[in-house]
């Protein structure tokens, strides 16, 4: 397992990470090998209620 950041429930200025200042702007993406195909998600703060 990869660990990481946890977003959800988190405001701006309480991530555990230096790296991550403006989380709400980043927007996730995954690459599925078996598809080919890379997913780009939309910026954190248009789904965070999702997550």
């Amino acid at each position: 397992m990869i660990a990481g950041v946890p977003v959800n429930d988190v405001t701006g200025g309480a991530f555990m990470s230096p790296l991550l200042p403006a989380a709400g702007q980043l927007s996730p993406v995954v690459r599925d090998e078996s598809a080919e195909e890379t997913l780009v998600f939309p910026p954190l703060e248009e789904f965070r209620h999702h997550l």
